[in-house]
């Protein structure tokens, strides 16, 4: 042990003191004494470089040389150049330049191509099909025992009363994260009552051709309109703002117009409107639905009946937009149909997001691309519309700039929406 100690002192001593001491002084001393080149031991006291030639060339030999240098010079490599040459020499030039645009084009359009590949991933949620599910599943419960317009009653109780009014979570669907916003908006499109013309019982061939043709028809008839007090033979002169009641008509909407797709016929967004309140109780739901069938809501003019809500569900971040429509057949028979779509929205609030990088590299490429276009149109003027990669270029950029111009519609259509809830939670929101 004192031997590697003793080692390990002299390695310090020898590295840190003795050679850095050793450096210092003969540098210093080799630095005062100055050196001239006649102090150099290799100099000597020629001034000259001598040089010594192989040997003479003979007169035959530089004869050669200087033939093979005029054949040389009356050759293609020392004569100007053709026309045709320059020609050649210019398309090859440009053949180059294309191959190489060509190549940069396909390298931007694969970099685009993969961020619309992880743009498409990123917006088609990979949760969105057991979230359907989920709530196809709440929803479609006896649906297929809905034949006639008095089971549509029963449905509402049984089903839909116990899905909207969660005791334990108001406002959410039972045994999940769902949050319902707004108020589920139920509505009934109808016929306007009057005398339908029907034909004799002799022209008639059949019974049930006879009652086909005296029930109202779907976008043949005239719609019903009007409000009504509480039974379809009152009719409101001023319609009540907010009235809940299910016989005052609500407008179809003028700044977010949609439509219902039923089995028989779609619908706009207009009808007699008859809200479902979360925050209640359910009795309260089943006292309104009891009054709405004892005035006979649903009768021989009702063409549909449209359950409407929306839910979001903050685990997964999906929107999920439910439809369930009960269309009366010209036969009196009720054709159900149920629609769920879930979706999610672009986050742009959120500090550090990598969504927010992944929308700015792709509107950079666009207005890249759209710039490098209008530099071609400029440059080949007439003959851009000549060539088919110059149209297939062109068809391209409208398709994205279509895209694009959807996707800020769809974002600002959006915002309005959440801010039209925000401001006004105890509303349809019409998502």
């Amino acid at each position: 042990m004192d031997w590697l100690f003793a080692s390990f002192c002299s390695f310090c001593l020898s590295v840190l003191l003795e050679q850095p001491c050793k450096i210092i002084l003969l540098s210093g001393f080799r630095a005062g004494r100055p050196k001239y080149c006649k102090n150099l031991s290799w100099t000597s006291k020629y001034c000259y470089i001598e040089i010594e030639l192989q040997g003479a060339v003979n007169r035959k030999e530089r004869k050669r040389r200087h033939q093979q240098i005029l054949e040389l010079r009356r050759s293609r490599m020392y004569q100007p150049l053709t026309k045709d040459e320059i020609l050649i020499f210019k398309r090859k030039k440009a053949i180059k330049r294309r191959a190489f645009l060509f190549l940069c084009y396909v390298l931007t359009h694969f970099i685009f191509l993969a961020l619309l590949l992880r743009l498409v991933a990123l917006l088609h949620h990979t949760d969105s099909f057991y979230y359907n599910q989920f709530v196809r599943d709440r929803f479609s419960v006896d649906l297929g025992s809905v034949t006639k317009l008095e089971d549509i009653y029963r449905w509402l109780n049984s089903v839909l009363v116990p899905l909207v009014h969660n005791d334990p979570n108001p406002a959410f669907l039972p045994d999940s994260s769902s949050k319902i916003l707004g108020l589920p908006l139920l509505r009934q499109v109808r016929a306007r009552p009057g005398d339908k013309l029907c034909l004799p019982a002799n022209f008639a061939q059949t019974s049930m051709g006879r009652e086909i043709h005296c029930h109202p028809s779907y976008g043949t008839d005239p719609e019903d309109t009007r409000s009504y007090s509480g039974l379809w033979n009152q009719v409101l002169k001023r319609p009540e703002d907010k009235n809940t009641n299910g016989f005052t008509y609500k407008p179809p909407g003028k700044i977010w117009g949609y439509v219902s797709h039923g089995l028989l016929h779609t619908y706009g967004s207009g009808g007699y409107a008859f809200y479902f309140f979360p925050e209640q109780q359910p009795f309260n739901s089943t006292v309104r639905l009891r009054e709405l069938q004892s005035s006979e809501w649903l009768d021989e003019n009702t063409w549909a009946v449209i359950l409407e809500l929306t839910t979001f569900n903050p685990d997964v971040s999906l929107f999920c937009s439910i439809s369930v429509v009960f269309e009366a057949s010209q036969l009196g028979v009720v054709n159900t149909s149920l629609s769920v779509h879930s979706f999610s929205l672009a986050d742009f609030d959120r500090e550090t997001s990598a969504e927010i990088y992944l929308y700015v590299a792709i509107l950079i490429f666009f207005l890249a691309y759209v710039v490098d276009e209008g530099y071609i149109i400029m440059q080949e003027r007439a003959s851009y519309v000549r060539s088919v990669y110059n149209l297939l270029n062109f068809a391209l950029k409208c398709i994205f700039t279509v895209l694009i111009v959807l996707f800020f519609r769809k974002h600002f259509l959006a915002t309005g929406i959440i801010r039209f809830y925000l401001s006004h939670p105890e509303d349809f929101i019409p998502f």
